[in-house]
């Protein structure tokens, strides 16, 4: 994509200036902490040169982008009050940085008051999160749309998946609050079927190891009874909690999307076809068997697939910057 890097700096700048810009998609443009930070300053100094130091941005997408600055982001969301739309998956913030850009939507992100859709898959998270997200959640009176997956292309650009575990009774308790604080939001803003909660591949049973390798099929019926049970019959949540479930050969315990051993597999079984060796059979140890069954489920009642799009998205606007990474990313 576009090495936009510190030149983000000049976007800043121009957003202050132009009210007209509402939608500013930097997906995957290099940004890193330093191109963050410069467009934060841009910002600033676009809101020193005008009269009105704000700006009327109202969606703002910046994922892989190699972010972990929070001080930055939290610096770039102040001068952003009208914002509807935030988007910084698949950055490494993780448990840590979460903590501090939940704290900021109490104290001082002005948007958290307007804001609808916030995405925040694959940062690395893990349970500790679950409750600041629940704290994010009660702080934005109109957010109804969230987004805790982890992608398919979180491997390919070698970011950390978020995780969370649950065979941990707390865990799914949690998943519950912040599925109910969702619904309240939708409630209150007159729009009872329009929320939307995304846990897809971001759910693991156990981590994998020793005793608590759990045999495939019965992680399947406890991502089921999760989603169907606990989250969409308890609340009436939209969800999505479709996870893969792997199984690598000789074994009969199950694997997740995030578990580097699938990926080490997944590697092994991709480079047999990049060296024509498709058609012959590889060693044993080698061989990957692909997705055996899914777990979870995608449950949205009173609400149509159509609707869903501009409930996760602002549309029609996204559907003329669709990119490749969005739509096709197979890895």
């Amino acid at each position: 994509m576009n090495p936009v890097k510190t030149g983000s700096y000049h976007l800043g700048k121009l957003i202050m200036k132009n009210k007209h810009i509402e939608l500013l998609d930097l997906f995957n443009c290099g940004l890193c902490n330093n191109g963050l930070a410069a467009f934060a300053e841009g910002l600033a100094d676009g809101a020193a040169e005008n009269s009105i130091p704000y700006s009327n941005l109202r969606h703002l997408y910046i994922s892989i982008n190699a972010i972990d600055s929070t001080s930055s982001l939290i610096k770039s969301l102040s001068l952003l009050p009208h914002l509807e739309s935030l988007f910084i998956g698949v950055n490494p913030f993780s448990d840590t940085g979460l903590k501090e850009i939940a704290s900021a939507f109490t104290d001082v992100i002005p948007c958290h008051k307007v804001l609808k859709r916030l995405n925040l898959g694959s940062m690395g998270l893990t349970d500790v999160s679950l409750p600041l997200i629940e704290k994010i959640v009660l702080a934005c009176p109109n957010l109804v749309s969230l987004e805790l997956d982890s992608y398919k292309s979180t491997s390919y650009f070698c970011q950390p998946h978020n995780c969370f575990d649950v065979s941990n009774a707390a865990t799914c308790m949690q998943l519950v609050k912040i599925a109910q604080a969702l619904v309240q939001n939708a409630r209150n803003a007159g729009t009872t079927s329009m929320h939307y909660l995304g846990l897809q591949h971001a759910l693991v049973v156990g981590d994998g190891s020793g005793a608590h390798k759990v045999a495939t099929e019965q992680t399947k019926a406890i991502l089921d009874y999760l989603i169907d049970n606990q989250l969409h019959r308890e609340t009436g949540i939209n969800v999505n909690g479709i996870t893969n479930l792997f199984c690598l050969n000789r074994e009969k315990t199950c694997h997740f999307s995030s578990d580097e051993s699938v990926d080490d597999e997944r590697s092994n079984h991709f480079k047999s076809f990049e060296e024509g060796n498709v058609g012959k059979k590889l060693e044993p140890d080698k061989v990957f068997i692909n997705k055996v069954t899914a777990g979870g489920i995608f449950i949205a009642k009173g609400i149509t697939k159509e609707d869903l799009i501009p409930l996760r998205h602002p549309w029609p606007a996204l559907d003329y910057i669709k990119s490749i990474y969005r739509n096709t990313m197979k890895v």
